[in-house]
């Protein structure tokens, strides 16, 4: 609690400027643990958080961490090495065990969030440069994977343009699945869908692709509809 360093200055706010390795004391080494009950990350609560780590050689480690969200828990560690990189390095790994959907994905993709009824399990790790926010975005680099367990996707108005080739069948458009594995890969500014199965359900999809938050997106998707029922295709109807 005694302990204070300031190794956000830039230049023009005072002291010497430059990045935070040019002035962290490479003989700086302590250990530290935290806990709270709450932590907020962008604005999103996470609770029974705690962490603890340790400062040497000009590096930050967290060596463990976990919280819980929802009734679900995340864990992971994380690495800032300010010895290689005077801006800053950050390598990290998370997992998250019995999440539901919705409470993992609101911070990020809040609509999927709301439509995905399912526990989701994650496991991912990544890194990028820390020296400023353009060197963070541009450098990110996180590869993971989703697996879910039996849940619905909430897809009607995603899918309404199929209305009329489902006929009786407008119940398909809420996709029932009893497991969900996406293999992901988020590089140079995409989001790359690796791998989408949702399998088990009354239909099987098979996705992938890619996706510029905010711009493009560009996936494929294979569908298995079930045994017997036939699209209304009108005149090509003997085709399906």
């Amino acid at each position: 609690k005694d302990l204070n360093l300031d190794l956000d200055r830039t230049a023009g706010s005072g002291g010497s400027g430059g990045p935070p390795g040019a002035r962290f004391p490479a003989d700086l080494a302590f250990g530290f643990a935290a806990a709270s009950d709450t932590v907020l990350l962008q604005g999103v609560p996470f609770t029974d958080f705690q962490l603890e780590g340790l400062c040497r050689d000009q590096t930050v480690e967290v060596i463990s961490w976990e919280a819980r969200r929802s009734t679900g828990r995340l864990t992971g560690r994380l690495l800032a090495d300010y010895r290689q990189d005077p801006g800053g390095h950050l390598d990290f790994e998370v997992e998250g065990k019995e999440i539901p959907a919705e409470a993992l994905l609101e911070p990020w993709v809040p609509d999927l969030g709301r439509r995905l009824e399912c526990a989701l399990g994650l496991d991912l790790a990544g890194r990028c440069g820390l020296r400023d926010k353009a060197t963070r975005l541009r450098t990110l680099d996180v590869a993971g994977q989703v697996t879910g367990s039996e849940g619905v996707l909430h897809a009607a108005d995603w899918l309404h343009e199929v209305s009329a080739y489902l006929g009786a069948r407008q119940d398909l458009k809420d996709v029932d699945f009893a497991a969900l594995d996406h293999d992901f890969r988020y590089v140079q500014g995409r989001y790359l869908v690796e791998k989408l199965v949702l399998s088990g359900g009354q239909t099987d999809w098979r996705g992938q692709g890619w996706i510029v938050p905010g711009g493009i997106l560009k996936v494929g998707l294979d569908v298995k509809l079930p045994p017997g029922f036939t699209p209304e295709l009108g005149n090509f109807s003997f085709l399906a």
